[in-house]
């Protein structure tokens, strides 16, 4: 019996779960205790740190969370680093469908985070969840009265635009600079990833930290909220950005006009929605310009009339 205790054994290591241990974002507020977050709209690269990463085709990132009402569970590729570093880029979040609540915090709403060697999500071993396996959604939020310590969220919002400008995501990229796929065409990202949503609360915006507004490491998009009626008050003597070449190519691959953002030379990129209302600024190529303003008696509706500079 010279081959009695002889057995063929296959040792399969897609099949071991990683551990997980933290997710984070390029950049979070310095007053939040939030250590991963991005916007509703995806495309966030979420940096997952652990063990047990396995290099190949099979890995596998899974974002769960309950904001519909039940629960959703998205899957993306996981892009390998190393044996303990992997990148997974957000899904989309439909903010239409969350229970949006100013009071209790939400539309901040997290997405537990797991990851698998498997790259099957019916036969997969999955990582543990813990509270370091959390991503955050959630735009950058500012109020001119907010707090002086805010942390960009509903309750906590910035005082200024600057402010939320400086806590956004950084490291901007192209979409196509990763290899993304998705368990539904719905849920990729837009073009650039790492880029951010600021929105605004209705009231005036004016002085120090809301005109002469820079950007030299992050993407961001600036709108009112739920489309309220906002202002910025240049007081007849600020330009709306810090430049005043007001470059208007989009950063890095395009060469079209992008008529409301302003470029800076580094890779920062500020694009304001339309719908922002801009009183006293000076002319400017990178945003419309309102001459004047009026509120009329009867209705209340401000009335503005616009001058637009020559490109």
């Amino acid at each position: 019996m010279a081959n009695a205790a002889y057995v063929t054994f296959t040792y399969d290591l897609a099949k071991t779960a990683p551990v997980v241990t933290s997710v984070t974002s390029s950049r979070v507020p310095e007053a939040s205790s939030r250590m991963a977050r991005g916007p509703f709209r995806g495309g966030t690269v979420a940096r997952v740190t652990g063990s047990g990463f396995y290099q190949g085709t099979g890995l596998l990132c899974a974002f769960e969370d309950t904001a519909t009402g039940s629960t959703r569970t998205t899957y993306v590729p996981g892009k390998y680093i190393s044996a303990t570093e992997i990148e997974c880029v957000t899904p989309k979040r439909d903010v239409n469908s969350a229970a949006i609540d100013d009071i209790t915090g939400v539309p901040c709403f997290t997405s537990d985070v797991r990851v698998s060697n498997t790259g099957s999500a019916n036969d997969a071993s999955w990582s543990a969840l813990s509270s370091s396996t959390v991503f955050y959604y959630c735009d950058l939020y500012v109020r001119s009265d907010g707090p002086q310590n805010g942390d960009g969220s509903v309750l906590r919002p910035f005082r200024t635009i600057q402010a939320a400008v400086n806590s956004a995501l950084t490291t901007p990229r192209h979409v196509s600079d990763y290899v993304y796929a998705s368990s539904s065409t719905d849920d990729r990202p837009e073009e650039w990833l790492n880029s951010d949503v600021i929105r605004l609360f209705p009231g005036v915006y004016t002085g120090r930290g809301n005109t002469m507004l820079s950007s030299t490491q992050a993407d961001v998009a600036v709108y009112p909220l739920n489309d309220a009626q906002t202002v910025i008050d240049c007081e007849h003597n600020a330009w709306v950005f810090d430049s005043q070449t007001h470059s208007t190519r989009k950063r890095l691959r395009s060469s079209s006009m992008d008529f409301g953002g302003y470029v800076n030379i580094e890779g920062g990129h500020i694009h304001l929605s339309e719908s922002i209302v801009l009183v006293s600024c000076r002319e400017s190529r990178a945003a419309p310009v309102v001459e004047e303003c009026s509120v009329d008696a009867d209705s209340g509706e401000r009335q503005c009339r616009f001058l637009r500079a020559n490109p």
